[in-house]
């Protein structure tokens, strides 16, 4: 496979985990909001923040780390791959949990 064919299916494939993680995280963290009355799984607004901030880094080194590594196919990607989509879902957490504030 060519190396531009092997970054564009790791970038697919990130692309489409990263929906499926963020809409997850989505799903289960509004599903908690709306059973649990007393709220007492949600952060402290200071780890809310500090999410938010190292979040992006999960986001930022893997999608530097693939083109890094732009010859390497998606499966040998799949490491970097997750780690990009950790930073999504704890981005898409933590919003949440702002908004809920």
């Amino acid at each position: 496979m060519s190396k531009n064919k092997n970054l564009t299916n790791t970038l697919i494939l990130t692309s489409v985990l990263s929906f499926i993680f963020g809409f997850g995280a989505y799903l289960i963290q509004t599903k908690a909001i709306s059973s649990v009355s007393s709220c007492s799984y949600a952060d402290p607004l200071v780890i809310d923040i500090l999410a938010l901030l190292f979040a992006p880094f999960l986001i930022i080194e893997g999608t530097i780390d693939i083109f890094k590594h732009k010859i390497s196919s998606p499966v040998s990607q799949l490491a970097r791959i997750l780690r990009i989509n950790v930073g999504v879902s704890i981005t898409v957490i933590h919003i949440i949990q702002l908004m809920h504030k």
